[in-house]
């Protein structure tokens, strides 16, 4: 049994295989669980109800893809009717406005094939700011930092800590800053959860399992 607080930032972690993905395709409505169950809110996620949540969620993937097509047509795939200011305001709550306003066609852009036009930290942000735009209750991200220095992470950290209380944010990490600057923390072991509560909490109860993750080590600040 888990737990994810709503309004709050969820960091779930563990070795590879150890069931991440899958517990983020679970939440997500993406798949359905071979045993038990999953609610929302207290409302079984069955299947009467799963496109209703399917709708107010999005997701980050660690490989984000970019079709080739202007930047505007990418942001919209999540929102069709959104106008350019509500694209630039996402892009502006990732940390990605700068370097599109730099571009010489901004928003119609051409992102090129797989979105080759950027750099991998760039797609990232693009494909945040595309998840962010739907305004979802409840964000999934698979990793989806991993591609950025350490200076856009801080400022997409930021962005996300603006969320909480309107949004449920579920983050799969690797990095201890990502881990530490969470409300709530999941650790997930061969399919187990071996773990769960503040970073103190998983920290006191899990420490040598968080030094082979490369994640022991006091708590920082967060961002």
């Amino acid at each position: 049994d888990a737990v994810i607080p709503a309004g709050k930032k969820t960091a779930l972690i563990g070795p590879s295989g150890a069931g991440k993905s899958t517990l983020l395709d679970l939440a997500l409505g993406l798949t359905t669980p071979d045993g038990g169950h999953i609610s929302i809110d207290g409302v079984r996620l069955s299947p009467d109800v799963r496109h209703a949540w399917r709708r107010s969620v999005s997701a980050c993937p660690q490989d984000p893809f970019l079709f080739h097509d202007t930047l505007r047509a990418n942001l919209r795939l999540a929102c069709p009717d959104a106008d350019d200011g509500a694209l630039w305001a996402a892009l502006e709550a990732v940390a990605a406005a700068d370097f599109v306003r730099a571009l010489p066609r901004g928003l119609d852009t051409v992102a090129g094939d797989r979105g080759l036009r950027f750099s991998g930290g760039e797609r990232q942000r693009l494909a945040l700011a595309r998840a962010w735009l739907r305004r979802p209750a409840f964000l999934a991200l698979d990793e989806a930092t991993a591609s950025l220095d350490g200076e856009t992470e801080t400022a997409v950290a930021r962005a996300l800590a603006n969320l909480r209380g309107s949004c449920t944010v579920l983050v799969v990490a690797h990095r201890p800053s990502t881990v530490q600057a969470a409300d709530h923390v999941l650790m997930l072991d061969a399919g187990r959860l071996t773990a769960a509560g503040t970073w103190d909490d998983v920290r006191a109860a899990a420490g040598p399992r968080l030094a082979a993750l490369g994640m022991a080590g006091p708590r920082q600040p967060s961002p």
